[in-house]
């Protein structure tokens, strides 16, 4: 008797989900991926207040903002273009300059492949003799 009881019992909770997986309920199709977009852009601010680059201060000890803008171009899924402009405003004791610009381009191609080109000008600190 007890093994009849045990085998109703199986049956009973099985058959409820084999019945659940014929139910009709239409499957809601996934969306379309997104259109490649190929142009891409970034920017930013920041409130600094000591501007230290590499270990020596840039802002006198005193408050310094910063912006920087990044368009991007994706010439392919894996492959991307993009050049960086950012500026600092700084406060050297000589008052040779009052903001630095940075000027970097970039490539990457998928997620190892990267090469990179920064410059970091000083307007007002580097002149050319004929400049003077």
């Amino acid at each position: 008797m007890k093994k009849m009881v045990l085998v109703a019992a199986m049956l009973a909770m099985t058959a409820g989900s084999s019945l659940a997986a014929d139910m009709a309920v239409k499957a809601v199709r996934a969306p379309p991926p997104p259109p490649f977009e190929p142009w891409d852009f970034a920017f930013g601010s920041a409130l600094m207040n000591d501007y230290i680059f590499r270990g020596i201060t840039q802002s006198n000890h005193k408050p310094s903002v910063a912006a920087y803008f990044e368009p991007r171009y994706n010439l392919n899924k894996d492959l991307q273009l993009y050049i960086g402009v950012a500026g600092e405003s700084i406060s050297f004791p000589n008052r040779a300059a009052a903001t630095v610009l940075w000027l970097a381009g970039h490539y990457a191609a998928g997620k190892l492949r990267r090469l990179r080109q920064q410059h970091r000008f000083l307007p007002g600190c580097y002149r050319s003799p004929d400049q003077r």
